[in-house]
C-alpha cells in the first residue's frame, strides 16, 4: 500500500492506493485545504492518522512548483518541501516528488474512454510527442516525450514565459496588466487569478461599474467561479467577453506548446478550470486560437485535442509513478 498525493496552492488531495488484480484501486482519500497547513509534513502525519494506514511502503506527491534536487519551494504557499525531511517525519522510506503536470503526464496512462473529451475530429493518438497545459490556481505546463518505445514526461515552467499578445486588444490587456506586474507571464492570463483580471479589464476598459451583489458574489464564491458560470449561461455580458478572451488566448498557448514539444501525439488541456468551462473551450474560439500559426497550422489540424474531464489526473499519475517505480 502507498500514498499518492496531488498539492496544489488551493487544496491537498491525498489517497491510500493498492493493486488489486494487477488494477490500480483507490482505497481510502481526503481532500484538505492546503493553506489549514503549516508545512506537507503536518498534512502527511494528518492523513496517516485519518487513515490509520500501516505498512506504507511509499510516497509520491505531485507539487505545484519546480522539484530541483528533491526540494520544491512552492510558488503560491509558503511552503519549502523537502524530500529527505518528509522521509525523516513520516518513517516512509521511498518518498519521490514531482512536479504536479509531470504526475498528469503519468495520470493520462490511467484515464479512460469517459475521462476525457475531444476537441478535435482526429481521435487517433499517434506514438509520439504529447503536451500537457493546465490553467488552476497557477498555469502549469508539462511534456511527454517519446522516445521510440516509451512515455517519459517531464515537468518546465513555461507558464512563467512571457505573455506574448497577438492582437490590438491583447495588447492592451498587456498594458493594463504592467501596472500590476513588473513581469506579465501567461500565469497572468490563465488561471484563476487571471480569469478575474480579464474581467476587470474589460470592465475598466468600458468604464463600467460592477454591482454590490455580483461583488459580493464573487467575493464569497470565488471570482474566476462566477465570472464562468455567468459567462457560460450568458447572464452577464463582462463575464462573456472575459470568458472568450481567455479561451482564445488558452488556444494560442496550447499550439505554442504543441509546436514547442512537436506534440504531434496529443495536447492534453487539463487542470481545475477546463473541466468547468467545457462548453466554452468547444466553442470555434479556442481551436482558431490554437491553429493560428501560419505555416503550420496545417500541421497544428493534424493533432488531437483533449479535453482531460478527470480532476485526479495529477493524483492518479502519482499513483501510476509510483507503481512503476518504486
Amino acid at each position: 500500500m502507498w500514498i499518492a498525493g496531488d498539492i496544489g496552492g488551493t487544496k491537498a488531495h491525498l489517497a491510500l492506493f493498492e493493486y488489486q488484480d494487477e488494477k490500480l484501486v483507490m482505497v481510502q482519500e481526503h481532500l484538505y485545504k492546503s493553506q489549514e497547513f503549516k508545512n506537507v509534513e503536518s498534512l502527511l502525519k494528518d492523513f496517516i492518522k485519518k487513515t490509520k494506514a500501516k505498512n506504507i511502503t511509499s510516497c509520491t506527491l505531485g507539487i505545484a512548483g519546480p522539484v530541483v534536487k528533491g526540494i520544491v519551494k512552492t510558488p503560491n504557499l509558503p511552503w519549502i518541501v523537502d524530500r529527505n525531511v518528509l522521509q525523516k517525519e513520516t518513517n516512509i522510506e521511498n518518498v519521490h516528488l514531482l512536479n504536479d503536470l509531470e504526475a498528469v503526464g503519468y495520470g493520462i496512462f490511467e484515464l479512460d474512454a469517459q475521462d476525457v473529451h475531444f476537441l478535435t475530429e482526429n481521435k487517433i493518438m499517434q506514438e509520439a510527442n504529447c503536451a500537457v497545459i493546465a490553467a488552476g490556481t497557477g498555469l502549469g505546463e508539462a511534456c511527454i516525450y517519446f522516445d521510440g518505445k516509451d512515455y517519459k514526461p517531464f515537468a518546465t515552467e513555461g507558464g512563467h514565459s512571457d505573455f506574448a499578445p497577438r492582437n490590438e486588444e491583447q495588447m492592451e490587456y498587456l498594458q493594463f496588466m504592467q501596472k500590476r506586474f513588473d513581469h506579465v507571464s501567461y500565469e497572468r492570463v490563465l488561471s484563476g487569478a487571471g480569469l478575474v483580471s480579464c474581467f476587470e479589464f474589460f470592465v475598466e476598459k468600458d468604464h463600467a461599474n460592477v454591482s454590490f451583489e455580483l461583488q459580493e458574489r464573487m467575493s464569497k464564491e470565488g471570482g474566476a467561479k462566477v465570472i464562468s458560470e455567468l459567462a457560460q449561461s450568458s447572464q452577464n455580458a463582462y463575464c462573456e467577453r472575459a470568458l472568450n478572451f481567455f479561451v482564445r488566448i488558452y488556444g494560442q498557448k496550447a499550439g505554442n506548446m504543441a509546436l514547442s514539444f512537436f506534440a504531434t501525439g496529443g495536447v492534453y488541456i487539463v487542470g481545475g478550470i477546463a473541466p468547468k468551462i467545457v462548453d466554452a473551450l468547444k466553442q470555434e474560439v479556442f481551436m482558431e486560437g490554437f491553429l493560428q500559426k501560419g505555416r503550420m497550422e496545417e500541421l497544428l489540424a493534424k493533432i488531437p485535442v483533449v479535453i482531460v474531464l478527470n480532476e485526479n489526473a495529477a493524483l492518479l499519475g502519482a499513483a501510476h509513478y509510483a507503481k512503476r517505480f518504486v
